[in-house]
């Protein structure tokens, strides 16, 4: 006979307050076992969620308002731990109401570490831009300095569809000198940081009409300026010398311009209908020292970051009190192939990436991690874990009874077989990518598809869609911001595969304790959100997803949200940062 030994599903707190002028905060500890009430907790909750890690904890002690003690201080470390000083919980105290009466209560409230990601609110960088329409001319003041020097000035332009030479159908950065004219001639566009330190700029460029390459008047330049050097006339202005492609470094840490610029250094009278053009493709990179990915076939205004060296630098940067454990190299976070298309080896580079209004380290991690949706959260440390979806997940199991299982089922309004994606592209153009054969729109018009994916990729053919069994089309436009093909089409390929899993949605309850796949019994709270759970006995017995964890110690019982809570298809939304255009059925 089997004798299960079940676990101590106590829990008790340690809460230290933070260091002052260099000394060490106090520690103190709530127990459930105190003889003194002020440090005995009652009503006790907390939750995970994923992405996220520790949500939120709040509890109630016997305390009286008209008295101060040593742990009531905010941005106090609060961890909650069981039998041995596994951690359930962690994060910070934010604020400590009291509750009148006779029975005077002190109910403090603490989230969790994650909530540092949006402490500083002023966080800017430039990770890579490539967006063609923040390139203007300059600005009055050298614009002065230059006609006084005796230089005729032509605007730079954004030309799209440009045609001749070796030149693609991409969009550029137009510098142009149109001949005759009396002096000498410039043409130049420049990139405003706006204060952003710079410290590379990566071009490819193409001379599309030309006076003549051996003649020793025309010079093409670009390099990166700092705000004294910007109305000068030759100031820090280094030849291109490659025909191709360049890198320029900054090496002083207040660069904050980039220029583009083609001149002509004398008077010019021949050949009055020919122009002489330079068209660029740009990429501005921000100090950040953040290795550059090129892709296979590609140049330096084609690549740009890994997810994962992003998250770090955002981390270092504007989160210093969390420590992250995310390897820079050599781990594809930035793919979903761990989940959606296995095999793939190279990670995906993300193409844009730019802050110029102030946002918060959260804000960046989610625009960085939008192309492949890993896991990350803030536990125990603090320390941030980012990983691809389910790597680092607990398996558990249990039965549909004692887990009250409920499902939430197929609904119409969360069932698509097409994708459409809209983007900007770098000229700020509406571009889009859709399935093969797109299907047609609403009232019959067609949906307008510049770019075809490959099939299976923008289209679910799955046979067992509800969709396709009713032979039906159910398409989705997905609207995103400045992008790329290859990331609008990871972003529709995404949200193909991850709105199919909203059909197992939940939720479940774990009482008292809970069993591991081996057997073992383990408390109730060890359940975290990013962890999965099989229901042995359900008519689908695979694992589930848990997103959300709430945990009541009055009660020892932790309730899951499963796969996606009821709105969960607004999450996916906010997590890709698109807008769906649902066209409904055709």
């Amino acid at each position: 006979m089997t004798i299960r030994e079940y676990p101590p599903t106590r829990l008790s707190i340690s809460v230290t307050t933070p260091e002052h002028e260099g000394q060490s905060g106090v520690t103190t500890r709530w127990g459930w076992d105190d003889r003194n009430p002020i440090f005995a907790p009652k009503q006790m909750s907390f939750g995970t969620v994923m992405p996220g890690g520790f949500d939120r904890f709040t509890c109630t002690l016997q305390r009286k308002p008209q008295i101060s003690y040593i742990d009531d201080e905010e941005l106090s470390t609060l961890t909650v731990y069981g039998v041995g000083g596994t951690v359930a919980w962690q994060g910070r105290i934010e604020k400590l109401p009291d509750v009148g009466g006779f029975q005077s209560q002190e109910s403090p409230e603490a989230v969790g570490w994650q909530a540092h990601l949006e402490d500083d609110q002023g966080a800017r960088e430039i990770y890579v831009d490539k967006e063609l329409n923040k390139w203007e001319s300059s600005h009055t003041e050298r614009k002065k300095v230059m006609i006084v020097a005796g230089w005729v000035l032509y605007d730079p332009a954004i030309e799209s569809g440009v045609e001749g030479g070796e030149v693609t159908k991409l969009p550029m950065l137009g510098t142009t000198l149109r001949p005759p004219w009396s002096s000498k001639s410039l043409s130049e566009a420049w990139y405003d940081s706006r204060g952003i330190p710079l410290e590379y700029f990566g071009y490819t460029y193409r001379i599309i009409a030309y006076i003549g390459a051996a003649d020793p008047e025309w010079t093409a330049t670009a390099y990166l300026l700092n705000a004294d050097e910007a109305t000068g006339d030759e100031a820090a202005n280094t030849p291109v010398k490659a025909s191709y492609e360049n890198v320029m470094s900054a090496t002083a840490f207040t660069r904050v311009y980039a220029v583009a610029q083609v001149r002509y250094a004398k008077a010019y009278a021949e050949n009055a209908n020919q122009s002489f053009a330079l068209y660029w493709r740009v990429a501005v990179y921000g100090r950040h020292s953040l290795t550059r990915k090129i892709p296979p076939g590609g140049d330096l205004s084609d690549g740009g970051l890994l997810a994962c060296d992003i998250v770090n630098h955002a981390i270092h940067k504007f989160a210093p009190k969390i420590k992250s454990s995310v390897v820079s190299e050599g781990v594809p976070l930035g793919t979903i192939s761990k989940f959606l298309t296995a095999g793939e080896a190279e990670p995906f580079i993300v193409p844009q990436l730019v802050f110029l209004e102030p946002t918060t380290a959260a804000e960046i991690i989610k625009q960085a991690t939008r192309f492949g949706l890993p896991d990350w959260a803030v536990w125990e440390g603090p320390t941030f874990y980012m990983n691809p979806r389910g790597e680092r997940a607990k398996k558990w199991r249990s039965r549909v009874g004692p887990a009250q299982l409920q499902e939430a089922g197929p609904q119409i309004s969360r069932i698509w077989n097409y994708v459409v994606v809209q983007y900007t592209d770098a000229a700020g153009k509406t571009r889009t990518i859709g399935p093969p054969a797109p299907p047609s729109g609403a009232y019959g018009n067609p949906i307008p598809v510049e770019h075809i994916a490959v099939n299976g990729v923008l289209n679910d053919l799955d046979p067992t869609n509800p969709a396709n069994e009713a032979g039906i089309v159910r398409c989705a436009v997905l609207k995103m911001g400045t992008s790329n093909l290859a990331g609008a089409e990871r972003v529709g390929e995404i949200f193909l595969a991850e709105q199919k899993k909203l059909e197992g949605s939940g939720q479940a309850v774990a009482i008292g304790t809970v069993e591991s796949t081996s057997g073992v019994l383990y408390p109730a709270w060890a359940v975290r959100a990013g962890d999965e759970i099989s229901f042995i006995d359900a008519a689908e017995p695979g694992y589930r997803r848990v997103v959300n964890t709430s945990y009541d110690d009055s009660s020892r019982t932790n309730t899951l949200q499963l796969d996606q809570p009821p709105d969960g298809m607004q999450q996916l939304l906010e997590r890709l940062s698109v807008v769906l255009v649902p066209l409904g059925v055709t």
